[in-house]
């Protein structure tokens, strides 16, 4: 098993190191060090540009070069520095909102603009992309894999009554690896199966919100290795919400993007009107994210619960082969592979629920057809589904709390499936 979240949406990781070193060993304050890293960059997109005469961005085909997406990298690799060197001054309750306010960040999407001459759609969702995948480094490459029994379980509950105030995150950012049969859609290339999705907590943000980036690798239209489909929200958690209110306030909230305006903690934050193509797009999308939502909210429920299944556990196979072969040398050798290793370490993958299986019988008692029978001979499908309810003294301190009911037969063995199932909600 092997899951790299970030290895077609990111620069390529030489021009990084490029770039990251020279932001490093450059002297003075923050845009000083953006102005040498894109004046470096500059340099090598016209390299670049001297091997492409008759390169044109218009021409999508033209992607396939890899020359081009070296030019790609470089000209969008001083923004992915700048990112992180802002991040890395930030603590565990920094938000995009504030983020988006920031000066020095103002200025560096102002040099975007400029330099890239994207649509503001792309540039936004660009930045948003940044930050998700520099918050995911940032706070540890926390990245969680899900069996496919309780992959299966978390795709079938739903979430009318749960309360809001019961999410929370593991860390404070992650990616969480997507089971079959969710997707994106991109406008030029169709639909995408959904690779996985980073989840990042806005604490700063009133109310607390979750930030989410849909990633979808290249589909059978894709022209190249990064021509891929990405799509990005976020949910806001009023406290006096159900989860299933959270997110319908946020896909009903269309409007308020749609705005030329909006104040963020007293600055005046200016927003990129939204498309008629854009609109349509999220119409499409708007029940694959609803999905990948209450996907994403049972798989968080589960792995905050002290009765989950967890095991930490690092798939590189470099990693393995290195940590395997430091544990047999000695000396001199034995150092320097362990050094390797840390270089090699990569994400933490943490698999949940590996030990959760689901019967072919309960899979098609939801998935296929059901025999008929009455109310009081039949035996009865229960889906899975969580209880929460409070506890503590009535007139003490009580705290809610809640658990997982597996999904079960109800009934004796021996009876006929009933046609209709019971789901619980």
């Amino acid at each position: 098993m092997e899951y790299h979240p970030d290895r077609t949406h990111h620069v390529n990781p030489n021009v990084k190191e490029v770039l990251q070193g020279l932001w490093d060993s450059t002297d003075g304050d923050f845009i000083t060090r953006l102005g040498t890293v894109m004046f470096k960059a500059e340099q090598h997109i016209d390299i670049c540009r001297k091997r492409l005469p008759n390169f044109n961005m218009e021409k999508r085909k033209a992607h396939s070069n890899p020359a081009i997406l070296e030019l790609l990298s470089w000209m969008q690799g001083p923004y992915w520095v700048a990112m992180e060197a802002l991040l890395a001054e930030q603590e565990e309750d920094w938000s995009y909102a504030r983020l988006i306010s920031d000066d020095r960040f103002l200025r560096v999407v102002q040099f975007e603009e400029e330099a890239l001459k994207m649509p503001p759609e792309e540039t936004n969702t660009a930045r948003v992309l940044r930050y998700c995948i520099s918050s995911y480094h940032k706070y540890g490459k926390k990245l969680y894999v899900v069996s496919p029994g309780l992959a299966w379980e978390m795709a079938n509950i739903q979430l009318r009554k749960m309360p809001s105030e019961l999410l929370h995150l593991p860390h404070h950012a992650i990616y969480l690896t997507a089971p079959e049969g969710y997707r994106v859609y991109n406008q030029y290339t169709g639909w995408h199966p959904l690779e996985g999705m980073y989840i990042v907590a806005d604490n700063a943000a009133t109310p607390r919100t979750w930030r989410l980036l849909l990633t979808a690798g290249p589909n059978d239209n894709s022209v190249h290795t990064l021509d891929d489909a990405l799509f990005h929200f976020f949910i806001k958690l009023d406290a006096d919400k159900t989860v299933e209110g959270c997110i319908e306030a946020t896909l009903d909230d269309v409007a308020k993007v749609m705005q030329p305006s909006r104040t963020v903690d007293g600055k005046t934050i200016h927003n990129s009107n939204l498309t008629e193509q854009q609109i349509e797009v999220f119409g499409l999308m708007r029940n694959e994210l609803k999905r990948a939502f209450l996907y994403a909210v049972n798989v968080m429920l589960y792995c905050t619960h002290p009765d989950a299944e967890q095991e930490a556990f690092n798939a590189n196979p470099e990693f393995q082969n290195l940590w395997n072969r430091a544990h047999k040398a000695k000396g001199k050798k034995r150092k320097d592979l362990f050094a390797r290793v840390t270089a090699e370490r990569g994400p933490e993958y943490i698999k949940l629920g590996g030990s959760v299986t689901v019967s072919r019988e309960l899979r098609d008692a939801v998935e296929g057809g059901k025999k008929k029978g009455t109310k009081h001979s039949v035996r009865t499908y229960v889906s899975s589904h969580w209880q929460h309810f409070w506890t503590g003294p009535r007139d003490g301190e009580r705290k809610r709390i809640y658990k997982l009911k597996r999904s079960h037969w109800k009934g004796a063995k021996d009876l006929p499936v009933s046609e209709t199932s019971r789901h619980v909600r």
